[in-house]
């Protein structure tokens, strides 16, 4: 080999070396199906009371909530959790991957229910702990 040719080799490879390093995964995109994986495989495995349970663990942790709060959430958490696996045996009727339409469907569900849990929260829980449970739910189902 001559120069010229080990010259335009060791650039070639290190054009594409540089090329592929360059390329970054979407984050922005965080709807799509591939990033929900992991977490929803997680959750889908636990049974509803382990959900509830972690669910109001974290609420526990944000909001600072004494001992009889913590039960009145995690009885709400345990029916939320209940009645949003019956919502998604109910509506996901084909195997596989869910059609858009089931998705919209479930994401409903689960809005309408978040309003119920609202509801209860406010009758028990004070007005600023109430405002930042809504700041983190909206956070997390909004954006």
């Amino acid at each position: 080999m001559n120069t010229k040719s080990k010259i335009f080799t060791l650039t070639s490879l290190l054009f594409v070396t540089v090329v592929g390093l360059a390329q970054r995964p979407n984050f922005a995109n965080q709807y799509h199906p591939s990033s929900f994986q992991q977490g929803y495989s997680l959750y889908h495995e636990l049974s509803y009371e382990q959900v509830a349970e972690l669910k109001s663990k974290k609420m526990q942790l944000a909001l600072d909530l004494d001992k009889d709060e913590y039960d009145k959430v995690i009885a709400i958490a345990l029916k939320f959790s209940k009645e949003m696996r019956e919502a998604i045996k109910t509506i996901k009727t084909e195997p596989g991957k869910p059609s858009p339409e089931t998705i919209h469907k479930i994401q409903l569900k689960k809005l309408e229910l978040l309003q119920d849990i609202k509801k209860e929260l406010k009758s028990f829980l004070s007005k600023d702990k109430v405002e930042k449970w809504t700041l983190i739910m909206t956070k997390h189902y909004i954006i």
